[in-house]
């Protein structure tokens, strides 16, 4: 009895560690992408160096990318870089996968284009969602920002946004299209559509 007592706390203990193993896990990816967010929000487009970029690669581990059919290279007067950040157990859990994806663009030494893509994908469409901000010198609307939206619910509720950025949109668009909600990246966190992840105001822009 003593040793199947010893085996059981055993057991609970081993449990425990891998519980709390994971909660850690979590947290640390999730305030990880946090403070990269806030990191590629403050780069300005057309200011910010090929060394700021680098640093940023350094930091959060971006690597060069420039499709899966060529060789990755990056050079002060043209490089792309790639960052990701998921809940690697969460996504093997096979019910829903979530990731953000990251780009970084850097033209003749200079910052011209950032992008995020932040992707959930599960067995139910309902639930699907894909949320796109390009940030680039090159937006030539006249508002200095667009919001796309499609695959629309019977609610109103989108599947698919997109915000295009140029260098003159307002301060309050920019802050809420990099204002993303990033607790799902934790086991315990169920997010399920775009008011999980992302302020209800900036779709109805």
């Amino acid at each position: 009895m003593y040793k199947k007592h010893v085996i059981w706390l055993a057991s609970v203990g081993v449990l425990c560690a891998l519980v709390a193993g994971f909660w850690w896990m979590g947290i640390r990816q999730r305030e990880r992408a946090r403070a990269f967010l806030k990191d590629l929000a403050s780069l300005q487009l057309g200011t910010s160096t090929f060394s700021d970029a680098q640093q940023l690669a350094r930091k959060y581990g971006g690597k060069p990318y420039n499709g899966p059919a060529r060789e990755p290279t990056c050079s002060v007067d043209d490089c792309d870089l790639s960052f990701l950040f998921e809940n690697a157990l969460k996504n093997r859990q096979g019910e829903r996968t979530l990731s953000l994806d990251a780009g970084l663009t850097v033209k003749n030494g200079k910052v011209v284009r950032k992008q995020i893509d932040l992707t959930l994908m599960t067995t139910t469409w309902a639930t699907q969602f894909l949320y796109t901000l390009v940030d680039s010198v090159s937006l030539a609307d006249p508002r200095g920002y667009h919001v796309t939206i499609s695959k629309v619910q019977a609610h109103g509720i989108p599947h698919v946004l997109e915000v295009r950025l140029g260098p003159t949109a307002p301060a309050a668009v920019r802050k809420s299209a990099y204002s993303i909600n990033l607790s799902c990246l934790t086991l315990w966190h169920r997010c399920d559509g775009p008011n999980d992840f992302i302020p209800p105001g900036l779709w109805s822009q």
